[in-house]
């Protein structure tokens, strides 16, 4: 967060293990009534290859962050900027990752990938908008907002 930032928080979207769809560890997740997606036990996974986002980015912060708050260090075969193409690799059967919820339920090209929960309560990521504190917001952007907002309530 940056001091002359104003952020809006539009959703929080659950971060997520993303595995092959035919990989031997996904038959390991639990269902419970309070969670959207199976949970899943992250150390399983401590020898699993990873494919993260990169260091840079929030995603790929949290990537680590969760990775290391469950005391496993597998191996990163690769980083990368590309969220979707991060997915299609999952998909093709090269490692795992995370993903956010919504980048999983809305690419509908991504179809052999199984979602886990990691955690209980659920691991999150505050969706935002972001605008310059000085900034005048016109009517424009502030119903874009609003549209934008109502499409994740």
């Amino acid at each position: 967060h940056h001091p002359a930032l104003q952020y809006d928080v539009l959703a929080q979207e659950e971060f997520l293990l993303a595995v092959p769809e035919k990989h031997p560890l996904a038959e390991l997740g639990k269902s419970y009534p309070d969670l959207r997606y199976p949970l899943i036990d992250l150390k399983l996974f401590e020898k699993e290859p990873f494919i993260l986002q990169a260091e840079g980015q929030a995603s790929g912060q949290l990537a680590r962050q969760v990775l290391s708050d469950a005391g496993i260090a597998p191996p990163i075969i690769l980083q990368t900027r590309s969220i979707p193409g991060c997915l299609q690799l999952v998909e093709q059967g090269f490692g795992c990752s995370f993903v956010v919820s919504t980048h999983l339920e809305n690419n509908p090209s991504i179809k052999k990938v199984r979602a886990f929960s990691i955690k209980r309560p659920s691991v999150t990521i505050d969706l935002l908008v972001a605008r310059r504190k000085s900034d005048y917001l016109s009517k424009f952007a502030s119903a874009y907002i609003d549209i934008v907002s109502s499409l994740f309530r």
